[in-house]
């Protein structure tokens, strides 16, 4: 497995992950899975510490329910859950209140401001996405976006 893109092995102790870095790796996605890999595979060995908002369940469960596919949600969550090293990080009061300044200082959509605030609130170095609206925002870590090899 390669180094992942943009990692800072000296900066880069407490990795966020937004959700689509689990749905690239579970569904195998040529473009993504191994930039999405490598950033996983650092979280699973011990080698940083992970976090991801609770939100990202939701995320990733919405999509096989609506097409019907319970069984799909299920092996997704017990996935999410059973990632080593990976903590999903709540949703408070508080988290709202810091996704709440960064939907209106950057424009975010809430679900995104939801996740910057959740990496924020849980000492994150880095957020690693591929979505590059949210790479905009300047919110004091770094953020790396995903892009296809």
């Amino acid at each position: 497995m390669s180094q992942p893109p943009g990692w800072k092995p000296d900066v880069h102790r407490r990795v966020a992950l937004d959700t689509m870095c689990f749905i690239y790796v579970l569904e195998a996605n040529p473009d993504f899975l191994e930039a999405s890999q490598s950033w996983l595979s650092l979280v699973e060995s011990g080698r940083v510490e992970g976090t991801a908002s609770v939100l990202t369940a939701t995320e990733m469960l919405s999509h096989p329910l609506r097409a019907g596919r319970p069984d799909i949600a299920a092996y997704y969550s017990t996935h999410l859950r059973n990632i080593p090293n990976l903590d999903l990080a709540p949703i408070d009061l508080a988290t709202a209140h810091e996704a709440a300044r960064l939907r209106a200082s950057w424009g975010l959509r809430t679900a995104d401001a939801l996740h910057l605030a959740s990496a924020i609130r849980a000492g994150a170095d880095v957020f690693v996405t591929a979505d590059r609206q949210i790479a905009r925002a300047d919110v004091g870590l770094d953020i790396v976006v995903l892009r296809p090899d």
